[in-house]
């Protein structure tokens, strides 16, 4: 209990660095007076504790922002989870087929799928799923599998499928790579073997015995998938005419709106934080060996 309370107090504290680097960041980026605002700030603190926020709510006067960040943060989400979650279902499936079957020929599809995942870069994958579809497969069936217009509702396949596709590649490779990796360690070892030995079902062992022992190094991988695909989601949403946080990002950005870019990075910043600290605690339930420290994902 103890534990669980250090870690929420340190999500505290992580989330109010991060409003308040973030809004310093995108004000000075966008070349807006930040230094003059904190000037003010200090002079009226030595004069009364009231105006103790009034930097930071400085940045949060724009009221009409947040109708557009809540708008672009759950599609964003939306897109986020989907991508992640079809990563990390494929990328354990690829690392237990080459892990539990080395050298045979699907293991070593899964293993070259794995590779190509991680040497494909994010906004070439885009170009290609577009070219694909919208230039050959669409005109070839005369049925549009892909959907790239603003029009169209978000859950719909057509329109959420393909970014969520490209957004998966890398998570699903790092993770195949890593459920490989720790494959190799625990297959191994002498728990595993007396196992077999006992007459176990494969089944059994694999979810008794190999499952809990790499649940941890694979949930960092996926706390990890979720950095890898936000580095690509600007270039994702803009590709796919996606209205999430990226692409009112970009725009954001061009229009020099330092409210809205804040508003926008602290949006992100505060769910990579709470999904990091979530897997932390999933990773202390499933392995009572470790001390919190050890188990501290990033």
């Amino acid at each position: 209990m103890r534990c669980t309370l250090r870690t929420f107090a340190l999500l505290g504290y992580r989330i109010l660095l991060v409003v308040v680097l973030l809004s310093l960041f995108s004000y000075a980026a966008l070349d807006q007076s930040v230094l003059r605002a904190l000037y003010d700030f200090v002079t009226r603190l030595q004069t009364t504790l009231s105006s103790y926020f009034d930097f930071l709510t400085s940045f949060w006067e724009h009221g009409e922002e947040f109708s557009i960040v809540a708008e672009a943060y759950w599609q964003t989400l939306l897109l986020l989870m989907c991508a992640v979650v079809l990563g990390s279902c494929v990328g354990v499936g690829l690392g237990l087929v080459d892990g539990l079957w080395p050298g045979s020929r699907v293991s070593g599809i899964a293993s070259a799928l794995s590779f190509v995942g991680v040497l494909t870069p994010s906004f070439l994958l885009a170009l290609l799923v577009l070219l694909l579809f919208v230039r050959y497969i669409n005109p070839a069936f005369g049925i549009k599998f892909v959907l790239v217009s603003p029009l169209v509702d978000v859950f719909d396949p057509r329109r959420l499928f393909p970014p969520a596709l490209v957004l998966s590649v890398r998570p699903m490779a790092f993770v195949a790579q890593v459920t490989i990796a720790s494959l190799q360690d625990v297959i191994r070892t002498d728990y595993v073997r007396t196992a077999h030995a006992k007459g176990l079902l494969p089944w059994t062992v694999l979810y008794r015995h190999i499952m809990r022992n790499i649940s941890t190094p694979v949930l960092t991988a996926v706390n990890s998938s979720f950095f890898f695909s936000l580095s690509s989601i600007l270039v994702v949403e803009w590709f796919f005419s996606w209205g999430g946080i990226g692409f009112r990002l970009l725009d954001a950005v061009g229009s020099k709106d330092a409210a809205l870019a804040s508003y926008l990075l602290i949006a992100i910043g505060v769910t990579l934080l709470v999904i990091n600290t979530i897997i932390k605690i999933l990773i202390q339930r499933l392995d009572r060996r470790m001390v919190p420290a050890d188990a501290t994902v990033s």
